[in-house]
């Protein structure tokens, strides 16, 4: 689901936003869309997506806290899925 991140665990992971290195936990919930849950553990931050798996591609994501904007970019960037042009 996710490319060239580093993975610290199996749920967690870390991305670098700005210079600073955010740790989250990946939460999965698998259905027809599966819904990911990626909740920062030293920054406040939390980002939903939903990905229909069946086709690859990515429906629906969005980011609340720190930096939302840069971190929604950064994780578009490390996604192993089809984007559609947002």
């Amino acid at each position: 689901m996710f490319k060239d991140v580093q993975w610290i665990d199996n749920d967690k992971f870390r991305l670098l936003i700005n210079g600073i290195l955010v740790t989250y936990k990946v939460e999965i919930q698998f259905g027809t869309i599966t819904k990911v849950i990626l909740r920062g553990l030293n920054y406040n931050s939390v980002c939903n997506l939903e990905i229909d798996m069946r086709n690859n591609k990515l429906f629906s994501l969005e980011c609340i806290g720190f930096e939302k904007d840069q971190v929604k970019k950064a994780i578009l960037s490390k996604l192993a899925v089809q984007i559609p042009k947002l």
